[in-house]
């Protein structure tokens, strides 16, 4: 396999420099390009010398592990040994995607690649790798989001039941402690609706008949009204365990959640009560 030195340098500085960035960026930690760069010559520095070692397997991968390690340390600053060590796994990670992906598209194109020394054998387009790797970074950085993003909102997530005009709607809900909303006219806890799932109750009918009222908000964003509905019931699953609420209000929200899809109801925790309490005329039950 012939080695293009000048290749060799130039992306694995480029390369190196995202992976790293990415890395940290992950971690929410501070990013020094001074830094980030210095660890991406370092590993570079390696890349150029270990083709020339023809390392065996078991060596070839413990100096890519051990520099690895020492690119995570020199890129900046973490807050914890444990920090440092989630910084080297993740770069680990994001290496081992790229590079699959990258031995794939080379494969493609008939180009010998080894995966451990990080080189290709034959000419390519040097500035198709690098916006490559930009892209690779991007859609990595958007999967990590996604995935955090999930990770946060997923336990706060329940299965629900609308029971509205004698017909059931299924719902996805989401626990927000920052629905402090209450009906003034009962004073019952008001669950806040999607418009898609607004749209939904009004085309299907279920509305039809029942007396709804505008309801005053405040928010940070300014004030409003929104019309309101009393239910029949809602019903919030909890693994086996359901709650059935009787005396709640949905309010039928005109702007969209910022839950990407994630959920149709923002619940308002009163609802719920406290473990053991009959709260809002709620009912406990262990399967429905």
């Amino acid at each position: 396999m012939t080695v293009y030195i000048e290749y060799v340098v130039i992306d694995n500085l480029v390369i190196d420099s995202l992976l790293l960035d990415l890395a940290r960026k992950s971690l929410k930690l501070k990013r020094s390009k001074g830094r980030i760069f210095l660890a991406a010559l370092f590993g570079t520095a390696v890349a150029c010398v270990l083709p020339l070692l023809d390392p065996s397997l078991p060596l070839a991968l413990l100096l890519r592990f051990s520099t690895g390690f020492v690119m995570s340390l020199l890129s900046g600053r973490c807050s914890s040994a444990r920090q440092y060590i989630t910084c080297f796994l993740l770069l680990v990670f994001y290496t081992f995607c790229f590079g699959g992906a990258v031995c794939a598209v080379l494969q493609a194109f008939g180009v010998g690649f080894d995966f451990l020394t990080g080189t290709y054998g034959g000419e390519i387009c040097l500035g198709g790798l690098i916006a490559f790797a930009i892209l690779f970074g991007k859609g990595m950085e958007r999967v990590v989001r996604l995935i955090w993003k999930r990770r946060t909102v997923y336990p706060f997530l329940r299965d629900c039941e609308l029971t509205v005009g004698g017909r059931i709607f299924r719902a996805k809900g989401f626990i927000d402690s920052g629905n402090t909303l209450f009906d003034g006219a009962t004073g019952f806890p008001v669950v806040l609706c999607s418009p898609a799932l607004s749209s939904l109750l009004k085309t299907s009918g279920a509305l039809a008949g029942r007396r709804g009222r505008e309801m005053a908000f405040s928010t940070l964003s300014g004030r409003g009204k929104i019309p309101v509905y009393l239910l029949e019931n809602l019903r919030i699953y909890t693994g086996g365990e359901v709650n059935i609420i009787y005396n709640v209000a949905i309010g039928l929200s005109a702007e969209s959640f910022f839950g990407g899809g994630e959920y149709d109801l923002i619940l308002n925790p009163a609802a719920l009560g406290e473990s053991g309490e009959e709260t809002f005329g709620r009912r406990r039950s262990d399967g429905g």
